[in-house]
């Protein structure tokens, strides 16, 4: 019986001169964002289901993706501050764990579906960022580009 030979652990040396890793892509460019801007009206929030179906995202992550999309605006992606959800608030609207929830939201915003910026107050004063729906860079031009041989 043979024994693996172990792997030599990487000094300090050794990581310094490994490459690299690349940047990650951005979420929008500026050109990508006045074509998002130049949709017609309503019709961001399909375009949006439209790339979250086609993505590598997980079924769960998916699930807390589509109960988020019925509180934005379908213009904008843009979910209104008094639907401001918590994890809590999501719990019976997809039957998951809080825990969950949270990776599901990481997720998204790791991989540029959902955007998280300025704190707004919950009807009780309780601060919470806002949270806005958005196609990924990589996505926007094959989802806004009409296919070929479709309707006119």
């Amino acid at each position: 019986m043979t024994t693996p030979t172990p792997r030599p652990i990487p000094t300090p040396r050794d990581l310094a001169q490994r490459p690299a890793r690349p940047a990650p892509a951005p979420c929008v460019s500026e050109a990508l964002a006045r074509m998002l801007t130049s949709l017609p009206d309503g019709s961001f929030l399909s375009t949006w289901y439209a790339g979250a179906d086609s993505s590598s995202l997980r079924p769960n992550v998916r699930l807390v993706a589509a109960a988020l999309a019925t509180l934005a605006d379908p213009d904008t992606g843009q979910i209104p501050d008094d639907k401001q959800p918590t994890a809590s608030d999501l719990i019976p609207a997809t039957g998951l764990s809080g825990a969950e929830i949270g990776l599901a939201l990481g997720m998204l915003r790791q991989r540029c579906w959902l955007q998280r910026s300025r704190r707004a107050l919950r009807p009780d004063g309780v601060p919470r960022r806002h949270l806005t729906l958005t196609i990924p860079a990589a996505y926007l031009p094959r989802l806004t580009t009409p296919a070929a041989g479709g309707e006119e």
